[in-house]
């Protein structure tokens, strides 16, 4: 909704800006491409595998919100996506519980 929005209003969206910003800014390609493509990497001809590790993040963070496990976030992980990147997903549950910890550590230690 909110890109179709920005779209609709702006003519494009924040990661079209994103993206002329980095040039600007002569970032690398490989950055410039992942914020390009970071919405729907699979959609270009040659899709970056910056920007796909950029969406299952995305798809991570927001499933983490949603309080999934970590053994549901990496079996739900889309398949299109750690296909074309040949993602290991061997020991990923075991690395999401151990982040999870220490970012919750690092909060109460932040709060206290």
């Amino acid at each position: 909704m909110r890109l179709s929005a920005q779209r609709e209003t702006f003519g494009f969206d924040y990661s079209q800006v994103g993206a002329q910003l980095a040039k600007h800014w002569d970032f690398s390609t490989v950055f410039c491409d992942a914020i390009e493509q970071q919405l729907d990497p699979l959609s270009y001809e040659q899709p970056s595998k910056a920007a796909i590790l950029i969406r299952l993040s995305v798809f991570a963070s927001f499933a983490w919100g949603a309080k999934l496990p970590p053994a549901m976030i990496v079996a739900r992980f889309p398949a299109a996506l750690t296909d074309y990147i040949a993602l290991n997903k061997e020991g990923l549950v075991d690395e999401f519980a151990q982040m999870i910890e220490e970012g919750e550590e690092l909060g109460r230690l932040m709060s206290s």
